[in-house]
């Protein structure tokens, strides 16, 4: 079960598959992918997936769980190669990770991996994995793109414009990578919007690490792109466009659209490489 011609066989359509140096070392992820999918999913090795991902076959597929380890992640680029050609095909991405360091998860999940789910896997930590991806697909339509004609006002963002201007600016800034900025910038903003069940500030945290931003993984949010669209057109922007782009939970979040850390990702790599 570690090829190509090791899918399992029709008559049953593969809807996801495992891609793995070997899925025998991941015998939790084979148990748990049984329970969801029952026969309707593949195992690739690392070297067979970029072959099946180029064929028509992969079409069927709603996602892919690249299961890495340690030893894996000593060299990104074939794993960071996999995401990218699977994104590129509209197939999910979830992450199963093993001893794998921050570091390298960070990277990964910045390249367009949709979600990750540590190993030993946590009990229905892959079915709610497959649920949030699943309920992420939903919610990207909702977002794609601003219709012309006037929105229903029961489809208007919660989110309302005070007016009052009574706020407070606090400016976080990490003077190198992996200080903790976001980290601190995200635990400020989470404590300020919980300091008081009856009484507490509205919070808003925006997210202008262009290059390694993470407020969305931190909070586990899905990343929208309409802001995209605004960072495309600053000066268009208006308030309604602003409030759209915000995630509302606990605080409420402008985090980085997907597009946006894909192309920075792409250009660090170009200048590493030429440097």
């Amino acid at each position: 079960m570690t090829s190509v011609a090791n899918l399992h066989p029709d008559p049953t359509p593969i809807v996801a598959c495992t891609i793995s140096r070997d899925v025998q070392n991941f015998d939790l992820l084979i148990d748990d992918m049984e329970i969801e999918l029952g026969e309707s999913w593949g195992d690739l090795s690392f070297e067979d997936a970029p072959v099946f991902l180029n064929q028509p076959e992969s079409g069927s597929l709603e996602f892919v769980a690249i299961a890495v380890d340690g030893d894996d992640v000593q060299v990104l680029d074939p794993i960071a190669n996999l995401i990218t050609q699977a994104k590129s095909n509209d197939i999910k991405v979830i992450l199963i990770a093993h001893d794998v360091n921050p570091v390298a998860l960070h990277q990964l999940l910045r390249l367009g991996a949709d979600d990750f789910v540590p190993y030993p896997l946590p009990e229905g930590a892959l079915h709610d994995a497959i649920a949030r991806m699943r309920r992420a697909t939903t919610e990207v339509a909702s977002d794609l793109p601003y219709p012309e004609a006037e929105p229903d006002p029961e489809n208007r963002p919660s989110l309302k414009a005070g007016g009052d201007h009574e706020g407070v600016v606090l400016p976080v800034h990490g003077m190198a990578g992996g200080v903790g900025a976001s980290t601190f910038a995200c635990n400020l903003a989470w404590d300020l919007a919980t300091v008081s069940k009856t009484d507490a500030p509205r919070v808003c945290l925006l997210d202008f690490d262009f290059q390694f931003g993470a407020v969305s993984t931190y909070l586990d949010l899905p990343r929208r792109e309409a802001v995209f669209d605004i960072l495309q057109d600053t000066e268009g922007a208006d308030t309604e466009a602003f409030l759209k782009s915000m995630r509302p939970s606990t605080t409420s979040c402008m985090s980085l659209p997907r597009r946006l850390i894909c192309c920075r990702w792409t250009l660090c790599r170009v200048r590493t490489s030429t440097a």
